[in-house]
């Protein structure tokens, strides 16, 4: 799933996050989810990152529609 980000947030974690390119604007593709939910797989500008639930919780993301016919991956099908 692909998300845009709208917003991210304060303290701390918004310095780490900036840090890694998770800048408002910015694409990020949610990889994979460990099976308790923490950590969280992301694909940022061509680079994979992991990052804690906590810290993606610190961001305003909306959701990108994709085109089921032509993305040809087996998550959009």
């Amino acid at each position: 799933m692909k998300y845009k980000i709208l917003k991210v947030g304060q303290g701390a974690a918004r310095k780490r996050m900036l840090a890694w390119g998770l800048l408002p604007g910015t694409i990020v593709e949610l990889i994979r989810v460990a099976p308790l939910g923490d950590p969280m797989e992301l694909k940022v500008r061509g680079c994979e990152i992991t990052i804690r639930a906590t810290e993606w919780e610190t961001l305003t993301v909306e959701p990108i529609a994709v085109d089921k016919k032509t993305c040809g991956k087996t998550c959009c099908k």
